[in-house]
């Protein structure tokens, strides 16, 4: 392509005894120019034989560029900055006015600009050209920005027009949207400019949509551009709280807890965003292909009500009870509803929806991460046991986490027992009435969590059970009480025999 254009160029055309050649002027800033300080003698002038070069790769923004020999004529802008493009493009913008203008203001001299390749500056320049009613040519098949620019005009449907005025435009919707950013992180993998991530969605008078700012930050995950230079902007209003609860729901869907936490620090509440309507719409938005798509027993095409997790939860955890879960059925009308515990309630669906790397921050934020850790190992080993035998890359994946998180409860427990006996042993006794009102050990233990019952806390309170089976029974209770052992306390058999310092005689 650019071999043609530039035969194009450089071979004049005589029509009518005049020489006709398009004219290719490239501007740039002087201070930009690479090994600019070559091009400089003594007394401050400059040099009039430049040897130019041909770039043989695409320079990315970030470096800067070497004039080449593919413009008929060079004009360098000096403005005294060596790293700001801002009035070299402004220049060319001026220029290109000028030059189309009909005389004797101007030349009247069609003018076009042709985006081959290009960068971050390729789109802002195209944008100045635009609102100056300069045509843009956009070579597809180049690359980058010129491929970006291709499929954003592919997608884009022609304005409705009566009687010569725009009375409607038709926007991309959610889906459309997503996918113009995949394609803007495929074309331009190296785009990293914080105000081309503020600028690139901007409207004809040059104010963007706070809400698609926010949304291309979160695709980029430039959680210090939305801090810095776009929630500046943001008034705490009714309306605004709205957007923010939808880029809530999107970071918690792209695992993003870096915006999570600045969304919690900018007025989000999650205990207010997180309700009946919100979780339903989370535990749809699970693709069917998923484990968990085997696990709800509920066809693709069926909507996933919060009875049906409730079932799920009661089948791998054992015990289930939430009176929210339950009753969530079609036309509940409970939709905002809210939960007492909005964290607990995204750590299970994170596990369930195997969103790990999210299940990993939202434990350390439930009221009880210590009960939340425990649960979360119960689930992790019973959809680990769900899965077929063939399938050993995702039996190892849930035997990693529920190993994860087996740690993470151990270390907690040792920390809470290292500073307060009495109060670890209490905790581990403590029942909930939503898992059947067993206590954490005994969830533990029906989890299969070995290195947590064999804490030195936990090993605690197996004694203290095996002591109180020591006090002599009364006549009346005799005959119950020997049986005792045989039911509260064969599961921690094989951990009381180990401790040597332990009494067992009757």
């Amino acid at each position: 392509m650019l071999r043609n254009l530039k035969e194009i160029l450089f071979t004049p055309k005589v029509k009518g005894g005049i020489v006709l050649q398009i004219k290719c002027i490239g501007v740039v800033p002087f201070g930009r120019i690479r090994d600019v300080f070559s091009f400089v003698k003594g007394g401050n002038s400059i040099h009039t034989g430049i040897n130019l070069k041909s770039e043989a790769t695409p320079v990315h923004d970030c470096h800067p560029p070497a004039l080449n020999e593919d413009h008929t004529h060079l004009l360098l802008v000096d403005d005294g900055f060596s790293y700001d493009k801002s009035n070299a493009e402004s220049f060319r913008s001026s220029l290109l006015d000028a030059i189309q203008v009909e005389r004797p203001s101007g030349l009247g001299i069609p003018a076009v600009v042709l985006v081959l390749d290009g960068g971050v500056s390729a789109l802002r320049e195209c944008l100045m050209a635009l609102q100056c009613n300069t045509p843009v040519m956009v070579v597809e098949g180049t690359g980058r920005a010129a491929d970006l620019l291709a499929y954003a005009a592919s997608r884009y449907s022609s304005p409705i027009v009566r009687n010569g005025k725009v009375v409607a435009e038709q926007e991309l919707n959610e889906d459309q949207r997503k996918e113009v950013f995949d394609q803007v992180s495929r074309f331009m993998p190296e785009l990293r400019e914080d105000e081309c991530l503020v600028s690139l969605l901007r409207f004809h008078d040059g104010r963007a949509a706070l809400t698609d700012q926010l949304e291309l930050a979160l695709q980029w995950n430039r959680v210090d551009v939305a801090e810095e230079k776009i929630f500046p902007q943001f008034q705490c209003t009714g309306e605004e709280t709205i957007l923010l609860n939808k880029i809530m729901t999107k970071a918690i869907l792209d695992q993003k807890q870096d915006f999570i936490e600045l969304l919690l620090q900018r007025d989000v509440i999650m205990s207010q965003y997180l309700n009946v309507g919100v979780l339903r719409q989370l535990y749809n938005s699970i693709r069917p292909r998923y484990h968990f798509g085997h696990l709800i027993r509920k066809s693709p095409d069926e909507e996933i009500y919060l009875r049906d997790v409730h079932l799920l939860l009661q089948r791998l955890v054992g015990k289930h009870d939430h009176h929210l879960y339950v009753n969530d059925i079609e036309n509940s009308h409970q939709d905002k509803a809210q939960f007492e515990d909005p964290y607990l309630e995204l750590l299970l669906w994170a596990v369930l929806s195997r969103r790990d790397h999210l299940a990993v921050y939202l434990w350390q934020k439930c009221q009880s991460p210590l009960r939340a850790l425990i649960v979360a190992t119960c689930l992790y080993k019973s959809m680990e046991e769900s899965v077929s035998a063939g399938d050993t890359m995702l039996k190892e994946a849930y035997s990693k986490m529920r190993w994860t998180f087996e740690g993470y409860a151990v270390e907690l427990l040792e920390r809470c027992y290292k500073k307060d006996h009495a109060k670890a042993v209490r905790l581990m006794e403590e029942v909930n009435g939503r898992w059947g009102e067993i206590c954490l050990l005994d969830i533990a233990l029906s989890a299969g969590n070995m290195r947590l019952v064999s804490t030195a806390c936990c090993q605690d309170r197996v004694a203290q059970r095996w002591r109180k089976l020591r006090v002599k029974p009364s006549f009346l209770g005799k005959s119950s009480m020997d049986a005792a052992p045989c039911f509260s306390a064969v599961g921690y058999f094989v951990f009381i025999t180990s401790m040597k310092d332990l009494d067992l005689s009757f």
